[in-house]
């Protein structure tokens, strides 16, 4: 099957939707198909290329203005790609990319199927952010190209149900977890010292959905009781959440936050298992592909109640959830760490859950099985 993911792609950031997309693109070409991630924005680096070529999977660059004329492609570039490519079918990733609207039209136009992936872009709390704006493109522009797709894909059943109450059921929908790899040899290192835990985050720093001012909060409760955790974040400040975090910073500078910046590949998962616990205090989060790469290690996971995955990680105990109210968060929390084989529990529970549910071999199945589908 030829198979080409449409997106703002790049390899190695924290961005999320683009390293589940780039394990999904992995092991798809491990299992035999042609796949193709098709860069919309921008041109493709001869290093990034080369890098996607060990894999089996081939870069294309489709330069275009994020906005101006996003309805057509007078470069040409688009239909070339297509004409070169012949897809089987087309992966759209992600949401509020003006230039799909082009691009469904094109597709549709050639009797190519097509499926999107929202990637928990149309949440409910991601979309009160800039709401009225967010809720305008979805009318003018967003839900024109929903209503051309061949399937819906959902990364959590929460994501679907939430979909089908706001915007109408698809006519296909499948929920498919995000693949996750975890590297051979590296695994959780275990409790150093349950009255000095280092907590651990991975990702984007975004204070406020990611829920890191409730982290620090609930932190300091913990010290005010004798205990001393300390909150390491991996992922780096970029412009736009460089005044939430130092705002984070000073309110809470009495509190060992330690920022240690951007770290990918093989050290980002040494560095997780050295933690004591991973935690995702997220006001919303609809997977977490670096919770799950942790839980995938052995690191005991601290999720929050909102957090998608929740209902699954609670009925296989694959997790602790916290609530978003940090005086709860701090009493439960405080009561883990005097639970060392509960811990252990969790942590080898959170493991099975990763290799069982994410195992990039079992999505890029499921993955063929739903392109199938949009044949039928």
């Amino acid at each position: 099957m030829r198979i080409v993911h449409i997106c703002p792609f790049k390899i190695g950031t924290t961005n999320g939707s683009y390293n589940a997309l780039w394990s999904l693109a992995k092991a798809q070409a491990a299992a035999g198909e042609t796949v193709t991630i098709m860069r919309v924005g921008k041109p493709v680096s001869e290093e990034q290329r080369e890098l996607a070529a060990v894999h089996g999977v081939k870069l294309a660059g489709f330069p275009c203005d994020r906005w101006r004329n996003f309805w057509s492609d007078p470069s040409g570039v688009f239909e070339r790609l297509l004409g070169e490519l012949r897809p089987d079918v087309a992966h759209l990733q992600y949401v509020r990319v003006p230039k799909y609207r082009y691009i469904a039209r094109a597709l549709k136009r050639r009797d190519i199927p097509f499926v999107i992936s929202t990637h928990g872009g149309l949440n409910p709390t991601e979309m009160r952010r800039r709401g009225a704006r967010k809720k305008i493109y979805w009318k003018l522009v967003e839900s024109g190209v929903h209503k051309l797709a061949a399937g819906i894909h959902f990364v959590s059943q929460a994501e679907h149900d939430y979909y089908a109450r706001n915007y109408g059921a698809p006519h296909r929908a499948a929920v498919i977890h995000n693949a996750v790899e975890v590297p051979p040899g590296i695994a959780w290192k275990g409790l150093r010292d349950a009255a000095a835990p280092k907590l651990a985050f991975f990702g984007r720093y975004d204070i406020w959905t990611k829920g890191l001012d409730l982290t620090a909060e609930t932190m300091r409760l913990l010290w005010k009781q004798g205990l001393k955790p300390e909150l390491h974040m991996y992922g780096g400040i970029n412009e736009r959440f460089a005044g939430q975090v130092r705002d984070l910073m000073e309110k809470y500078r009495e509190i060992p936050i330690v920022d240690h910046g951007l770290v990918l590949g093989e050290r980002k998962f040494r560095a997780m298992a050295e933690c004591d616990f991973y935690i995702q205090h997220s006001r919303f989060e609809l997977f977490g592909m670096s919770l799950v790469e942790a839980m995938g290690l052995g690191v005991p996971a601290l999720v929050s109640s909102t957090s998608d995955l929740m209902p699954e990680l609670r009925q296989s105990r694959a997790a602790f959830e916290i609530p978003l109210i940090p005086e709860r968060a701090a009493e439960i929390l405080s009561a883990i760490l005097k639970d060392r084989d509960k811990i252990a529990q969790v942590a080898g529970a959170g493991r099975r859950w990763t290799q069982q549910e994410c195992s990039p071999d079992s999505i890029a199945r499921k993955m063929r099985e739903f392109y199938q589908e949009l044949y039928v």
